[in-house]
């Protein structure tokens, strides 16, 4: 239908930053901002992957957007930009009241988790000033988000990243870091 091919136009704008493209869409009769393609990946999840930070912000601004919506394997778009470290995406969407900073995709991990785990010491200090963000949380392993950036996976290696070492000292320093 005429309908869906809007909506896919709708979300490839916002995978590529298209804003001008995805201001016509908001305007359209009909439009839905949460709608998601074949792999749950609304427009705000593409645009979080793809790391198109003022993109993010026209989306914002959508009157119900879904902050918290996640794509097949769980993740938000919250997850996905710590995951990639786009730091301004981050802080972005931790402005938007409802924000479920403590989410976990199908395995547990949260985005405190994945930014840890690579690297992103940033986006590790943004979480941590998050009030209401949990650092003791548990993957399905087992593991925190402190045992994640001391072990920093890197590509199915136990390769450490260049800032896991400060990131590990950031997380040291929470009140609430449970160390055993």
């Amino acid at each position: 239908s005429f309908l869906a091919f809007e909506m896919s136009g709708f979300l490839a704008a916002s995978e590529y930053g298209q804003n001008e493209i995805i201001e016509k869409f908001i305007q359209s009769k009909g439009f839905d901002a949460n709608i998601s393609d074949e792999f749950g990946q609304t427009a705000l999840i593409k645009a979080s992957i793809t790391g198109h930070l003022d993109t993010v912000r026209l989306l914002l601004t959508v009157k119900d957007i879904n902050v918290n919506s996640f794509e097949y394997l769980g993740r938000t778009a919250l997850m996905i930009a710590s995951m990639n470290g786009f730091l301004g995406i981050v802080e972005s969407l931790l402005k938007v009241d409802g924000i479920d900073v403590n989410a976990a995709e199908s395995n547990g991990c949260t985005a405190l988790m994945f930014a840890s785990e690579n690297g992103h010491l940033a986006v590790v200090e943004a979480l941590l000033n998050f009030d209401g963000i949990k650092i003791n949380l548990f993957d399905k392993w087992g593991r925190t988000a402190l045992i994640r950036a001391i072990v920093s996976f890197n590509y199915g290696s136990f390769l450490p990243q260049p800032a896991s070492f400060q990131i590990v000292e950031a997380l040291l320093k929470v009140d609430e870091m449970d160390v055993n």
